[in-house]
Formats: C-alpha cells, sequence, structure tokens
C-alpha cells in the first residue's frame, strides 16, 4: 500500500492523516519542513519506492542566512526523493506567493523548484483554479483542488474578560436602529488587507446612515516584533480613537458559532490566492462574510454566495451590505457540504493512485486555456 507523509505536523495534517486513515490508506505526519525532510527520507525506512512526501509551506525567515540555506535543503530533499523513487506532491496553500516571504527572489526559486519537480500541485480550493494557469504557466496541467474542511475545537484558550469586553461593545442599542456589528479578527500581516482597508470602511458605512461598531481582535506583535514585518502603528492609533472600534491587542480564540446573535458580518480582505479558514467558521455559524473583492477569498465569497464583496472604491458597498445581510441559509450549507476533510483525502487518493496529473481533476486545469 503507497504510503503517504505530509511533511509538517500541524493540526491541518493530522485532519489530512486522520482523513485518510478513514479512507483505508496509509498516512502520517512528520515533524519536519520542507527544507529538512531529507534527512528523514535517509533515516526512515517506512518510506520506499512508489511512498508519497507531501510538501507543505515554503515560507521564508527574516534572517538571509537562514533563507538563503532552504533552497539548499529543498534539492537535497528533491534529490533523495527520486533517488529512492518517492513520489513528490506539493500542497500549495497559498497559489501566488507565500505568507512568509521576507526574500521574493528566494521564495520565488523554492516555488518553481517544487512546481517543476511535483509530481502534482494541489490546491485548496475549486474557486482557485481559474487563478491557476497565470500563476503556474507551463506546469498549469499538475493542479487539481483540494478542499479542506473545519478544524475542530479541541483546545480552547479562552480569555473571558476580553470575550466579555466585546460582548457588551456589541450589545445592541434599542434606540438605534442601523447599528452593524462587524468582527476584524485574526493574524495580520502584509497579505491581510482588511485592517488597512477598515478606516475606509468604518467611514464609508457612516455615509450611508450605517452605525458600525468594529471589533477588531489581533495580536500585532510577535516575540516583540511586527507579525511578518508589517509596522501597524498608524493603523493601532486610528482605532484607538475611533469611538466605534474596538481594539484587543491580544489573541482570543473565539469561536464564531457562539457569536452568531452579537455579529452581523465578518470582514475581510486578502492580498493572495489562498483559501482562509474564516470562510469555514463563518458558514459554521451561519455569519455573512463582507469581503474585499480581491484574492482567493473575494473570488470564494463572490462565487460561493456566502455573503458579498465590495468592489475597489467601495462604490457598491450599500448594495454588498444589504445582499451580505440576506445571504440564504442553504447557502451556507451548500458551502460547508462541499468543503470536508474526507473530501479532500478522497481528491488526493485519486490524484495518487492515477498518477497526478492524469486524473479527472488535473485535466480540469487544461481546459482554463493558454
Amino acid at each position: 500500500m503507497t504510503r503517504i507523509v505530509f511533511v509538517g505536523d500541524d493540526p491541518k495534517a493530522r485532519q489530512f492523516v486522520e482523513a485518510l486513515r478513514q479512507h483505508g490508506r496509509d498516512a502520517e505526519a512528520w515533524g519536519a519542513y520542507p527544507f529538512t525532510a531529507w534527512k528523514h527520507l535517509l533515516a526512515r525506512r517506512v518510506v520506499s519506492r512508489g511512498d508519497v512526501i507531501v510538501i507543505r509551506y515554503l515560507n521564508d525567515n527574516p534572517s538571509w542566512f537562514v533563507s538563503i540555506g532552504k533552497p539548499f535543503g529543498d534539492v537535497l530533499t528533491l534529490l533523495v526523493a527520486r533517488v529512492r523513487g518517492i513520489r513528490v506532491y506539493w500542497l500549495c496553500h497559498n497559489l501566488d506567493r507565500e505568507t512568509e516571504s521576507y526574500w521574493p527572489l528566494i521564495s520565488s526559486l523554492r516555488r518553481w523548484l517544487y512546481a517543476r519537480q511535483a509530481e502534482a500541485i494541489a490546491i485548496t480550493d475549486p474557486a482557485l483554479m481559474a487563478a491557476a494557469p497565470a500563476v503556474f504557466g507551463r506546469h498549469r496541467h499538475k493542479v487539481f483542488p483540494m478542499s479542506m474542511g473545519l478544524l475542530p475545537k479541541r483546545r480552547r484558550f479562552n480569555k473571558p474578560e476580553l470575550e466579555d469586553q466585546v460582548r457588551n461593545f456589541f450589545s445592541r442599542d434599542p434606540a438605534c436602529k442601523h447599528q452593524l456589528n462587524i468582527l476584524c479578527a485574526g493574524v495580520s500581516g502584509p497579505k491581510y488587507l482588511h485592517f488597512d482597508l477598515l478606516p475606509v470602511l468604518e467611514e464609508r458605512l457612516r455615509q450611508l446612515g450605517w452605525s458600525p461598531r468594529i471589533a477588531v481582535v489581533t495580536r500585532f506583535l510577535r516575540k516583540g516584533e511586527w507579525s511578518r514585518g508589517k509596522n501597524y502603528r498608524s493603523f493601532i492609533n486610528w482605532c484607538e480613537k475611533t469611538p466605534s472600534v474596538l481594539l484587543v491587542k491580544r489573541y482570543i480564540d473565539l469561536d464564531e458559532s457562539e457569536w452568531a446573535d452579537d455579529v452581523d458580518l465578518i470582514w475581510r480582505a486578502m492580498g493572495d490566492w489562498s483559501f482562509a479558514f474564516t470562510l469555514l467558521n463563518a458558514a459554521r455559524a451561519r455569519i455573512p462574510v463582507l469581503a474585499f473583492d480581491s484574492g482567493g477569498v473575494g473570488a470564494i465569497v463572490r462565487q460561493e454566495e456566502i455573503g458579498a464583496t465590495v468592489a475597489w472604491d467601495f462604490s457598491n458597498l450599500g448594495e454588498a451590505v444589504q445582499t451580505a445581510l440576506s445571504t440564504p441559509s442553504e447557502n451556507y450549507e451548500k458551502f460547508l457540504g462541499q468543503r470536508s476533510w474526507s473530501k479532500a483525502a478522497q481528491s488526493l487518493s485519486d490524484a495518487i493512485d492515477h498518477g497526478g496529473a492524469k486524473t479527472p481533476l488535473a485535466e480540469a486545469s487544461r481546459s482554463l486555456g493558454p
């Protein structure tokens, strides 16, 4: 039986492994990186000819010295895999660029290596397939879509006092007929445009007659440094002086399902072609997503109709808000029904069993044109 190994042991990899095992596959996750996987390939006899390693996350490091060494490790991983007859799959979580990209030339080189050498390239949502030809060019025939599912809330890192602060801020004012509660939570960094665009959104909503209350929940600093190198001082100053905004500069493990009665919209704007788990969490909670019409998130929200998208100049904001607020419940059910770890395991299994690029899913990329 073909053994499937995910390089990188994290909650997503563990969900993949669990789902694959339920499908009768032999699967495991290694606590390794793509550029260190070669050591595991040499040391572990459980991986042999015909087995598959799934490469994930080609993030940079802020240190030039560390980052410049990663492509050499990648070459070793690919070389050892080829010598031992081990098949390489690339699970490309971010279609066009990595989340951690401090040295673009190094990042581009690493992505080129795996695009060229991988038997197949999995991307994380069917809605992203339309962008695949422009990103992967001559390697687009290797691409197939693989939808992920909800991540279980096995542990909660609650901060009750902060959650109470947010709930009090969102409390409904009977005298205000146009109160609009918006949640903007998650990690920060250059690709997360919802923070940068929030001042424009807040101003335009007020001009349209809404009374927005926006809770911003994120941790801007990691180990004393700005998250992914992006300076948020001016944004923090804006939040702190804007009465309609509550800024929580700490991590709260929010479960959107518990906030369905408090939150009217979730605001998202992403600058890359990637899938955001916020979409799954919002759909489970039946909270519509108001998304900026850019990148993968904009495309998915627009195509799956689990909210509405805002034009680049915010000219359709009023219409978008009304559309999002009237999202039918069946749209969420359909969205969640098409995305699960079981379906992801089946897609990956089909690709492996049929030789990657020869699968019907991969053939679909050819129909998108040159």
